[in-house]
């Protein structure tokens, strides 16, 4: 296997690290499905905010990439997905925070009292959590940034006690999964889960395009270690928000389906 790094000092670091992480460690997977799995290992500091990450990466057959980087002191990208250190993360009003990230589509996330609210590019989803199941859904934005009122795509989602997909209700619009413009759009949240399974704190869930229903796309497996502090939770949910791709060749992090794992662990 062929092996490419952004250098031997943080390849390094990474291994030394991560073979003491302990039971304060993450591993975040994403897959097209077709490749090895493209793997975030996640340190969390004494505070129990993520100050370390390594990423493994698959760009080809038979091509490892790693890459590892300490988020504390650096600021950098990991295979083109940008990474939110402090200054990257900042407030946009009560409740609500602009997620910036380099060479990506930004996001802005707001807690709102029934739910929790993103826009991504040109559309705002919105997750909320009803009778036990998970509401998600889709608007476009008009051109005053404003989620159109007349166009709507949404389904509905549950983790337990028999995780599942419940079904899709409106379809009066559809996220467009096959795109012009990575700029417009959020590629990864356009894929809809619809396998999941939750055993012990891991979330497993596969990805379909809007309209498929027999084969999936990708498939993330999650698991992350929660903070009795929601403000801890909430931090660490922002900074993985953006290690999602805009142009969906290395899936990792799905922003809905992170939405719903962080979703008790950082609501008010």
């Amino acid at each position: 296997m062929k092996t490419k790094g952004k250098g031997l000092g943080s390849i390094l670091a990474a291994v030394i690290l991560c073979a003491s992480l302990g039971a304060q460690s993450a591993k975040l997977a994403g897959s097209g499905l077709m490749l090895e799995d493209n793997t975030l290992d996640v340190h969390l500091g004494a505070d129990g905010v993520i100050d370390f990450i390594k990423a493994t990466f698959y760009p080809g057959e038979g091509i490892c990439n790693i890459y590892s980087l300490d988020i504390v002191k650096s600021r950098y990208e990991i295979h083109g997905q940008g990474v939110a250190t402090s200054e990257a993360i900042t407030a946009a009003g009560p409740g609500s925070y602009l997620v910036r990230s380099q060479n990506r589509l930004n996001a802005k996330v707001t807690i709102e009292a029934k739910g929790i609210a993103m826009v991504l590019g040109e559309e705002r989803y919105t997750v909320k959590k009803k009778d036990g199941a998970f509401e998600i859904e889709v608007r476009p934005l008009l051109a005053d940034a404003t989620p159109d009122p007349g166009k709507v795509f949404n389904y509905r989602l549950t983790l337990l006690p028999a995780p599942g997909f419940i079904g899709i209700g409106s379809k009066t619009y559809v996220p467009v999964y096959k795109f012009s413009s990575p700029k417009a759009i959020d590629s990864e949240a356009t894929y809809v889960p619809k396998q999941l399974s939750m055993e012990k704190g891991k979330l497993t869930a596969y990805g379909f395009s809007p309209e498929e229903t027999k084969y999936p796309q990708f498939q993330y497996v999650y698991q992350f270690p929660f903070s009795p502090d929601k403000k801890v939770n909430l931090d660490n949910y922002l900074i993985l928000l953006t290690q999602r791709q805009a142009d969906g060749i290395i899936p990792l992090i799905h922003p809905v389906l992170l939405t719903i794992y962080f979703y008790d662990a950082i609501m008010p």
